[in-house]
């Protein structure tokens, strides 16, 4: 498994997405989001096996703008649901390609089931003082990974593996930078 993005096109999203941000006072952040995720995920490799994120900024606005008054309006009580909802639609846009198989991944998150793990993370977590945390975090984590499931017809035996391009030389740029002499 590899990374293949660099530093320069992620610059481009952030700066873009940061300036924008600022100059709506926050309401670009969805879309902002969406294309950093879209950035890191074009650029994962896993053999040749890729990954893409096909989530849209208004999409990710709407779940919020609707879960934040829905929130307000049930005066705390829906938030699982926006958690489950956002949980859902993150990992709803993580498609995988190879070649001509195609598959994605299918959040199956409630908004009872994040409910009942945050109950129970709280009581361990304040039973314990703080010793249980880590397991709370294990739990919080097995959640996340068992309601997701792979949707799509992918032969995951036959991912070969990919010539790895070690030209970048990002690394050796930095050292010239700091003019350091290796003895």
């Amino acid at each position: 498994m590899r990374y293949t993005g660099n530093v320069q096109s992620m610059y481009k999203v952030f700066l873009k997405g940061f300036l924008l941000t600022v100059i709506t006072f926050g309401i670009y952040s969805p879309w902002f989001l969406i294309n950093i995720r879209k950035e890191v995920m074009k650029n994962i490799k896993l053999g040749d096996l890729n990954f893409s994120f096909t989530g849209s900024g208004g999409t990710l606005f709407g779940i919020g703008f609707v879960g934040y008054l829905l929130t307000l309006i049930t005066l705390g009580i829906y938030m699982f649901q926006w958690a489950a909802n956002m949980h859902n639609f993150n990992i709803d846009s993580i498609n995988l390609n190879k070649g001509n198989e195609q598959a994605k991944l299918k959040g199956m998150a409630t908004g009872l089931g994040i409910f009942k793990l945050q109950i129970v993370n709280v009581f361990i977590v304040i039973f314990t003082l703080g010793l249980g945390a880590p397991y709370a975090i294990i739990r919080t984590i097995k959640y996340y990974m068992d309601t997701a499931d792979l949707v799509g017809e992918i032969t995951f035996d036959e991912i070969t593996q990919a010539e790895i391009d070690d030209t970048n030389a990002t690394g050796d740029s930095i050292l010239d930078a700091f003019e350091f002499e290796i003895i």
